[in-house]
């Protein structure tokens, strides 16, 4: 008996162990303790407006999501930081979210940031959940990016096409902002492509890099030099306002494009008469009447005291997919959060669905809007 006892006692040391171990991950499991995830983008500088609109639109999702429950009773905190459109503040960014213990970031908004960051979400293994990057230089790919956008190619294809079909354009001028070099070329050269392949032509591509004491009216005068039929502007709501201003300026009456990256309502205020008939790719119909989309707005008025922008409907589907996802997925399973939307794959955003692949790119509808007396009308 006694040599049975103490033959015993190292399996009944073991099974308290397991006990233990196992009772400390059902708590950890079942703790009420916020789940955290991150938001990163710009909220100052030339871009601080769509930033902004990102952050709320994300500051919405998190508030709704906490007022039916949280996930799983557990209330969502929201983490912010600003990147200021900077590669070394979006990677301390980054890093800062990561140590508070997020899940995921939401962000960053610029494809430049992405690039940037996405080493960092890499080593610290966290998943990037961009609203509104477009580059195509991270499509295709396995690894913590996922976006709520497609790829710059199909869209800028789209815009040569209605240009070329629809408004008789052959001869295009275009500028890109090298700022965001990753969207703003990416996005030039689909649309070249695309345009040659039509029987047109790019007639030449003027480059800048967007800072304060950035110089727009020799910049026009060279794209108005060019003698095209219309301007291409892949450059921020700020900078192709200025630039649609300057360009008026010379006397040059053709038609201007421009691109989602600029499609704000700071466009719209800043560029006044200059931007009249400008015509505009976007992912937002403000004159939506979807319930769904009247509801979103009507709390985002509420909210924020302001009508929500093109980012602002960005930055709430980005963040709802992330928090479907955790909804979704068992957090002490060991399923990967990006493994979770992958399996999910279809998304209901505000206005409409959409889907994301195996490499997180994602696929959805687009439209094409006029700027007339002032406002965004969707023509396609």
């Amino acid at each position: 008996m006694k040599s049975l006892h103490r033959g015993s006692r190292p399996s009944l040391f073991l099974l308290l162990f397991l006990l233990f171990f196992i009772a400390s991950i059902h708590s950890g499991c079942s703790s009420k303790e916020p789940v955290k995830i991150g938001f990163i983008g710009g909220l100052t500088g030339k871009i601080g407006d769509v930033g902004t609109y990102g952050r709320d639109g994300t500051i919405l999702a998190v508030e709704a999501r906490n007022a039916s429950g949280g996930i799983r009773g557990r209330k969502v905190a929201l983490e912010i930081r600003d990147d200021a459109q900077d590669a070394a503040r979006v990677k301390t960014g980054v890093k800062e979210l990561t140590d508070r213990g997020v899940l995921a970031v939401i962000g960053p908004i610029a494809s430049e940031m992405c690039i940037a960051a996405l080493p960092v979400a890499q080593e610290r293994n966290v998943l990037l959940v961009s609203p509104s990057a477009m580059t195509d230089e991270l499509s295709g790919k396995t690894d913590l990016f996922v976006r709520v956008l497609p790829a710059v190619r199909e869209n800028s294809s789209r815009m040569a096409d209605f240009m070329h079909d629809n408004m008789g354009v052959s001869t295009v001028a275009a500028v890109a902002d090298l700022g965001n070099r990753a969207y703003t070329t990416n996005w030039v050269n689909g649309f070249r492509s695309r345009l040659e392949a039509r029987g047109g032509r790019v007639t030449g591509v003027e480059t800048y890099t967007s800072e304060p004491q950035a110089l727009f009216i020799p910049l026009a005068r060279r794209l108005a030099g060019h003698g095209a039929q219309a301007v291409l502007l892949s450059a921020s709501a700020v900078d192709a306002a200025m630039i649609c201003q300057q360009l008026r300026k010379t006397g040059w009456k053709g038609k201007i494009v421009v691109t989602e990256w600029a499609s704000s309502e700071k466009f719209l205020s800043l560029g006044g008469s200059a931007v009249e008939g400008a015509v505009v790719s976007q992912f937002f119909d403000r004159e939506s009447r979807d319930p769904r989309y009247l509801a979103f707005a009507d709390a985002y008025r509420k909210r924020f005291g302001t009508d929500p922008g093109y980012f602002s409907v960005l930055g709430y589907d980005a963040a709802n997919a992330v928090l479907d996802a955790l909804e979704t997925c068992d957090l002490c399973s060991g399923e990967a959060l990006r493994d979770t939307i992958l399996r999910i794959g279809a998304f209901q955003g505000i206005q409409e669905k959409f889907s994301i692949d195996a490499f997180g790119d994602a696929k959805r509808g687009s439209f094409i809007a006029v700027v007339r007396n002032g406002k965004y009308q969707v023509v396609r």
